[in-house]
């Protein structure tokens, strides 16, 4: 692969099973026929194969003869998580109706040589499948932000004015002031209330997160249908005869209701929505508040920590363009910032000019990609990473042994001859550290690396 996100993010991997002839034409006519011009790498794969190997490709492309009856047990497997495409040649009934039990696949009938069809029609299968994960991921972040947002108190209204009112029934609520206070018609409170006297009546306070009434007067009674301590949406507050209930802005009940329509958000959504008990508000990852962020079309930057570690992460007009991450940057810094745990985050926006346009331009779809393939990369090899102060050394011998050599191993390697420590070989080597992991397991499991033995101080 390469080392930026032309194979992260841009390049698309397509696992194709069929003769080496086959995946090579199929290369070049992606190559020349793709409408779309994107960059595509085709790999060769085997039927027998394709069960532990299918997960690290965008699309899978059937060339085999399967015969008649169809064996789509494995395409059965293979299209809960992964779409498509199976050409057949002169295709019986009996094989397109086998094929339809695997929902995510396609069916193509072709000649046996020409792969010019096929190129377009995964090309065309592409747009669609990125079409999907854009979709999933403002679905997603969506969801997330009406679930934060639709018990945020933005408004205190009035609930049954008198008869001589004249002011506005609703009042919005400035959570950054901290205190608003509640009088009289003739007295300086930022809400006055048809009520005689002249002292104010009570101050609805906000502080972390949390509203709360206090009563500035024995004349009249407060009175709190709700949570006293944690004022919430919906609950009512009552100043002699005058009743007000808290409630939400009037752009999340326009959002939800969208939402709703549109089927961005389900029943059992809703109902997480309007029980706050069930809502984490601290649950967002830092992946999808980058994607909120992408939606928002903002610029600017997202400075992350987690513990000792801080990186930024650079957005322009929606795209992520760079980061930067203690002693990497680009592509690489920001797949590091995304697997760390107990991140906390400030986002401040920016002129253009303050952003870094050197590095990458990522958009929803691409950055989605990337960073799930990293974790699911990240899970397989989890329980086999090397200790980052660990100095491993290569083992000459074996040389000979090893007749093929991919780009990774390539690179892995010479940085583990320059830099030795684990840590160092991260920070120098232009992979991403998931995949420097994964090389690295692989070189040790075929005995090219060998961890330097620590030597024992004498008591």
């Amino acid at each position: 692969m390469a080392d930026s996100f032309q194979s992260l993010g841009d390049a698309i991997h397509v696992l194709c099973l069929g003769t080496p002839e086959q995946v090579k034409g199929l290369q070049w006519a992606l190559d020349h026929n793709a409408p779309s011009r994107k960059v595509f790498k085709v790999y060769r794969g085997k039927l027998g194969e394709l069960s532990s190997a299918y997960s690290e490709y965008d699309f899978i492309v059937m060339l085999l003869d399967l015969g008649q009856p169809v064996p789509v047990e494995s395409l059965q497997d293979i299209s809960k998580t992964k779409e498509g495409l199976c050409a057949f040649i002169q295709p019986t009934p009996g094989q397109l109706l086998a094929l339809n039990n695997a929902s995510d696949w396609a069916a193509l009938a072709w000649d046996g040589v020409s792969v010019s069809d096929i190129a377009l029609r995964v090309d065309k299968s592409i747009a669609k499948l990125e079409r999907k994960i854009q979709n999933k991921a403002f679905i997603d972040s969506a969801r997330s932000w009406i679930k934060k947002q639709f018990h945020d108190i933005d408004e205190l209204c009035l609930v049954n004015p008198p008869d001589n009112w004249s002011l506005p029934k609703r009042r919005k609520l400035d959570s950054s002031i901290g205190v608003l206070s509640l009088g009289c018609l003739d007295s300086s409170a930022d809400i006055q209330l048809p009520l005689p006297g002249k002292d104010e009546l009570c101050e609805l306070r906000y502080f972390d997160k949390v509203w709360s009434v206090k009563s500035l007067s024995d004349a009249y009674r407060v009175e709190l249908r709700g949570d006293p301590t944690h004022l919430r949406c919906d609950d009512e507050i009552q100043i002699h005869d005058l009743v007000f209930t808290l409630g939400r802005g009037s752009e999340v009940d326009e959002f939800y209701g969208i939402a709703k329509r549109l089927s961005v958000i389900d029943d059992d959504d809703a109902k997480d929505a309007l029980d706050g008990r069930k809502i984490d508000y601290a649950g967002d990852s830092i992946e999808e508040y980058c994607r909120s962020l992408m939606y928002r079309q903002v610029t600017g930057e997202l400075r992350v920590k987690s513990h000792h570690k801080s990186g930024s992460i650079y957005f322009y007009a929606g795209s992520i363009v760079h980061a930067t991450a203690g002693a990497v940057n680009g592509p690489k810094a920001l797949l590091r910032i995304m697997s760390w745990a107990d991140a906390t985050w400030i986002f401040d926006p920016g002129v253009a000019s303050k952003v870094p346009l050197d590095s990458m331009r990522l958009d929803i779809a691409h950055f989605t990609r990337a960073v799930q393939g990293t974790k699911k990369t990240m899970e397989k090899v989890a329980g086999f990473i090397p200790p980052m102060g660990v100095s491993l050394k290569i083992v000459p011998s074996q040389y000979e042994a090893k007749k093929f050599w991919t780009i990774p191993e390539t690179k892995v390697l010479a940085s583990v001859g320059e830099y030795g420590l684990v840590r160092d070989i991260l920070n120098y080597c232009s992979l991403p550290d998931s995949e420097i992991f994964e090389t690295l397991i692989e070189l040790r499991r075929q005995g090219l690396l060998l961890p330097v033995a620590q030597n024992r101080r004498n008591a």
